[in-house]
């Protein structure tokens, strides 16, 4: 059987410390167990009905009122420029906001919502934020 010096063991010995210091994550790298249970924010029907809610933005105008049977009453159009007025329906698929008639105008995804805002991203992607009026 062969010796190993003391100078060598050594080295195996800080190898494997330096081995088993490597595979360990980092803490910026764990998630907090909240972090792995919080389910993304979903619509409801019950915070759908009744909602109204006002696009927040310089140039567009989409305004909303949802009523409980799944109609929903929208403004559409340029501020200070053509408008329409459609009725169309709502409902929930997958907890997100489909909005249209036969076919779907646009589907929002919830990001965050509190008393005044309601911030969404649209079908496309883009981040919209919209002013609740009454809920």
């Amino acid at each position: 059987m062969k010796r190993l010096s003391l100078l060598q063991l050594l080295g195996l010995l800080l190898l494997s410390t330096l081995g088993c210091a490597q595979k360990q994550p980092s803490l910026e790298q764990k998630e907090s167990p909240l972090e792995q249970k919080l389910p993304p924010m979903q619509w409801t029907d019950a915070t759908v009905a009744g909602l109204s809610m006002s696009l927040d933005d310089p140039v567009e105008e989409e305004d909303f009122q949802f009523n409980k049977g799944g109609d929903v009453a929208a403004t559409i159009g340029k501020k200070d420029g053509p408008e329409a007025g459609p009725i169309l329906h709502w409902s929930i698929v997958h907890g997100r906001l489909q909005i249209g008639d036969n076919q779907i105008f646009d589907e929002l995804t919830l990001v965050s919502r509190d008393a005044s805002t309601i911030v969404v991203t649209n079908h496309v992607g883009k981040t919209l934020r919209f002013k609740i009026l009454a809920q």
